[in-house]
């Protein structure tokens, strides 16, 4: 109770608190509050980039976002993902949480820390990754500690072990249909199911925004999202995941996936594997994934825009 109460205070002062979540750490401040908001960017080096914000319930949300029956159904599920919104309601969050946009991803809590703070509070937070900007979410305590001292005046933390990194899930909806933008935590690892049968594939993926999948059968499963490979803690994040799915599903992979750039970090730790290896030129890449995202196995004609 000391700890809890001792958060919310420092939040509704304009203090950035560390808070540990279920992928990772997140760090929170009061959406309401521009000043601090403003602060949370300079410190994470984020000067841009929307946050997210957690919102209390519905009816909270419905305060600063349009909502229609399926955004709520997705916000309201089991996953508890980040939901892309339109501003409106009868209030209005400052634009320093999502600057130049009329789009505000928001979700409600989703571990019992969360509920806690939030029902006390009563506020709207915001609730971003605990990490610099591009590098990934710290997740043990004692990284945490290292690693964000220089962001967070506070840290609210327990004794519960977090043994993978996920970031929160990010989806919108379009057309009545349910869409996703980053599949992390609430959904992966769950497995894909593809249109044709495939062989043990590891495909490294992209230089930005990387997930890598593996493959057996009809069934691909998608890593969480790790980031932009642009720093030496990236890829070492990289060569967990990789190692993790493995060992966890079982693949042994026999032919290795790098995209055709020869200079992407994914290109060379792809490289180093033992395996069969196969370039896949980028945006043809783009349009396998199209197609086995809707189930088709057939010839097509694509065209990616980039």
């Amino acid at each position: 109770d000391a700890a809890l109460r001792e958060a919310e205070a420092r939040l509704r002062e304009g203090r950035i608190v560390a808070i540990k979540g279920l992928g990772g750490f997140q760090l929170a401040c009061d959406a309401t509050n521009a000043e601090a908001v403003c602060q949370l960017r300079l410190r994470k080096r984020r000067p841009h980039k929307p946050f997210a914000v957690m919102m209390l319930d519905l009816e909270m949300a419905g305060h600063y976002a349009q909502l229609d029956a399926h955004e709520r159904d997705l916000l309201t599920s089991s996953a508890a993902p980040i939901v892309l919104l339109r501003r409106g309601g009868d209030a209005m969050l400052p634009e320093e949480v999502a600057p130049r946009s009329d789009i505000i991803g928001m979700m409600l809590p989703y571990t019992p820390l969360h509920h806690l703070l939030m029902g006390d509070l009563r506020l709207p937070l915001v609730m971003t990754s605990g990490n610099l900007s591009e590098e990934p979410i710290a997740c043990r305590n004692e990284e945490a500690l290292r690693r964000l001292s220089g962001i967070a005046d506070l840290f609210l933390m327990h004794d519960r072990d977090i043994h993978t990194r996920y970031d929160d899930s990010v989806w919108f909806v379009a057309g009545g249909e349910s869409q996703p933008v980053r599949r992390a935590r609430g959904y992966a690892p769950f497995p894909l199911h593809l249109p044709v049968q495939t062989r043990a594939i590891l495909a490294c993926g992209p230089y930005l925004k990387n997930t890598l999948c593996l493959t057996r059968g009809e069934h691909a499963f998608l890593s969480q999202h790790i980031g932009d490979m642009e720093n030496l803690e990236t890829e070492t994040f990289w060569e967990q995941v990789r190692a993790h799915y493995s060992e966890m599903f079982e693949i042994a992979p026999q032919i290795i996936a790098t995209d055709m750039h020869p200079d992407y970090a994914t290109t060379r730790l792809g490289r180093g594997l033992r395996g069969r290896q196969v370039a896949v030129q980028h945006h043809h890449a783009h349009l396998a994934a199209c197609l086995a995202d809707n189930g088709v196995a057939a010839p097509a004609i694509g065209v990616i825009l980039y």
